[in-house]
């Protein structure tokens, strides 16, 4: 028979059980029963085996946190009657009752686990939501949830919204969490919030692994965000255009901090920093993307020193409007589907540093500037490239001094355009002699070929309307 008040007297201090739906029909009736109480009271509320609630807990203005939500089944199942619209645990203004179980939301609920306006929250290590129709954990408006080491796995069921674990204008302590195969963001900070899900795991999820949007900061060094836009069964691309699949994504000033993170086989890109937004992804490994290894987009800036790109099928590192890639003693090999594309491309005012780098077997050219940009390609291997080793245009730059860059295909270095390109001490000889198609000077442009290797199209220190190679 189920309790109808609450047990008198209730010793400070005291651990008290109780069970659902036996001594209470719902967890609402059981927390709305049991408060107030003392506060450091544990009064833990257990879902019976079976039992599978078809509806949650609302909190409001107070202190619920004395609540322990735990179950006898390894896994509990919501009812089929719960419903899309209804929240499993929400609380505004107050501390929330801890979650201490495994829930599997079968499709249902809005949200999870919700701390909203100025609330904190706890769910303890190996729990969480799991298959929610929107947000598996969600913080709001100032609001605090620790959830280290949890499980908010195949989360936004209705594949038009809702994240894992999204921060909102709040910080959530997910180091640990787990929100693989989400069905449209994995963890998402957003509107200045703050998320740590450093050592986590954010795979096959249907739009973003990693999101941080509109001055959101997500630490997730070490994180596995493998798969991005990718269906879980089969590791391949979803066919529908809505699934973009990216790694890591930052937009609209915001910053990710992932160091020795991964983010393999995205449908997409690996790592995409836009509208000037940052990223750090020292130690990551970005291989075998569906189009690029790394992007930044419209000044934003992406540190991916000692990053492997490898395999990209566009370009492995892409920088473009006034971005900046670090790319110092990475790796971008056999990048590119096609010879207009490659390892490394900066355009419109971008810089990308590629020194001691290594581009072997690219599709297209190894080195790309274009339209005023840089990079700085010095003590590199750019081997084998499928077009050009390197290749400038329009007023850009290259530096590729004591580099190795033979067995390009169609041209070892071309500076077009009122370009400029420094191959000092290196090897830009395609073939076993020197040929014209070596090292080439056209439309006004300066190659400064110090004791380099390979043939010239033109006399060396003769001015011409090509430009000038100096030797």
């Amino acid at each position: 028979m189920a309790l109808t008040k609450v047990p008198s007297p209730m010793m400070k201090g005291s651990t008290l059980t109780y069970q659902i739906p036996t001594d209470f029909a719902t967890l609402q009736a059981a927390i709305d029963a049991l408060s107030p109480t003392v506060s450091n009271d544990i009064i833990t509320l257990n879902i019976a085996t079976g039992h599978q609630p078809a509806s949650g807990i609302t909190v409001s203005n107070g202190d619920y946190s004395q609540f322990r939500i735990t179950s006898t089944d390894v896994e509990v199942t919501l009812s089929s009657s719960f419903g899309t619209s209804q929240n499993f645990i929400y609380g505004v203004n107050s501390k929330l009752p801890r979650l201490a179980c495994l829930i599997n939301a079968n499709s249902k609920a809005n949200y999870g686990y919700a701390a909203v306006n100025a609330s904190v929250g706890y769910v303890e290590s190996g729990c969480g939501i799991k298959n929610a129709w929107g947000d598996g954990c969600r913080a709001y408006g100032g609001s605090t949830i620790y959830a280290e080491d949890t499980i908010w796995t195949g989360c936004a069921k209705n594949n038009t919204t809702g994240s894992g674990i999204v921060s909102w204008g709040s910080t959530i302590f997910a180091s640990g969490a787990n929100v693989n195969n989400s069905m449209y963001y994995g963890a998402q900070a957003a509107h200045g919030g703050i998320l740590v899900i450093d050592n986590g795991t954010a795979n096959n999820c249907f739009r973003y692994n990693i999101r941080a949007t509109d001055a959101g900061y997500i630490s997730a060094d070490a994180v596995t965000a493998n798969y991005a836009g990718c269906d879980p069964a089969t590791n391949l691309p979803y066919a529908s255009a809505t699934a973009e699949g990216y790694g890591l994504y930052a937009f609209n000033g915001s910053s990710i901090a992932a160091r020795d993170a991964s983010a393999t086989n995205a449908k997409s890109t690996g790592v995409l920093a836009s509208n000037g937004s940052t990223i750090h992804v020292r130690g990551a490994t970005l291989t075998n993307c569906g189009e690029y290894g790394v992007y930044a987009l419209t000044a934003s800036k992406v540190d991916a020193t000692q990053t492997n790109v490898n395999t990209a099928k566009t370009y492995g590192f892409y920088a473009s409007g006034a971005s900046v890639i670090n790319a110092t003693s990475s790796s971008a090999n056999t990048c590119g589907t096609s010879t207009s594309q490659g390892a490394v491309f900066a355009e419109w005012g971008s810089t990308i540093n590629f020194k001691s780098g290594t581009a072997t077997g690219a599709l297209g050219n190894a080195i790309l500037a274009g339209e005023s940009s840089t990079i700085n390609a010095n003590n590199s291997t750019l081997t084998t490239a499928g077009n050009r080793a390197v290749f400038a245009y329009s007023n850009s730059r290259v530096s590729a001094s004591d580099t190795t860059a033979t067995g390009a295909v169609t041209e070892g270095v071309r500076a077009d355009s009122g370009s400029s390109v420094n191959i000092q001490s290196s090897n830009f000889q395609r073939g076993g002699s020197p040929a014209a198609t070596d090292i080439i000077v056209n439309n006004g442009s300066f190659i400064n070929a110090a004791a380099a290797t390979g043939g010239v199209n033109q006399t060396i220190n003769v001015l011409t309307a090509e430009g000038v190679i100096f030797q």
